[in-house]
C-alpha cells in the first residue's frame, strides 16, 4: 500500500477505499481524510514559545491521513504547536506529490476548514447560501 513512505495504494485498493467512503458518508471518489491534532508535551528548553499553541499549552501539531478502514496512512509528527495545519500540509511530501502530475492516487481527500481547497482536497464551504 505504501511507496517510499508516501500513500500510494494499488488501483484496486483505491477503488475499495472509494467504495467504503461512499457507503459511510455518500461522498464519491474519496480515498482518505486529512486533519491535525495537538499532542500535549512538556515545555521544551529551546524555542519554548514555538511549541505554545493557540489554546495556550505546549504541543506538537501532528498531521495524519486515515483511510476508510480507520488506519493511519500518513503521519507527520515534527511541527511545533504554533504551526498552522495548512502550513504543515503545504510543507509535506504528501502535498508535493498530490500537487504533481500524475498524482499518486486518483481520488479526493476530505479535510476541515483549516485547509485550503485543492482539486484533490475537499474542504467545507463557509456559510453556504443553499
Amino acid at each position: 500500500m505504501y511507496s517510499s513512505g508516501l500513500y500510494s495504494p494499488t488501483r484496486k485498493e483505491a477503488d475499495r477505499q472509494k467504495s467504503k467512503f461512499y457507503n459511510i458518508g455518500g461522498f464519491p471518489n474519496v480515498v482518505g481524510c486529512l486533519d491535525a491534532t495537538h499532542i500535549r508535551i512538556q515545555a521544551p528548553r529551546n524555542n519554548e514559545h514555538e511549541y505554545l499553541n493557540r489554546k495556550n499549552y505546549h504541543s506538537l501539531n501532528v498531521q495524519f491521513i486515515c483511510n476508510a478502514d480507520m488506519l493511519f496512512i500518513d503521519v507527520v509528527a515534527k511541527w511545533p504547536g504554533s504551526v498552522h495545519d495548512a502550513r504543515i500540509l503545504r510543507q509535506s511530501r504528501f502535498f508535493s506529490a498530490f500537487e504533481a502530475s500524475p498524482r499518486p492516487v486518483d481520488g479526493t481527500m476530505l479535510a476541515d476548514s483549516a485547509y485550503m481547497m485543492r482539486e484533490w482536497l475537499m474542504t467545507p464551504y463557509e456559510n453556504p447560501a443553499t
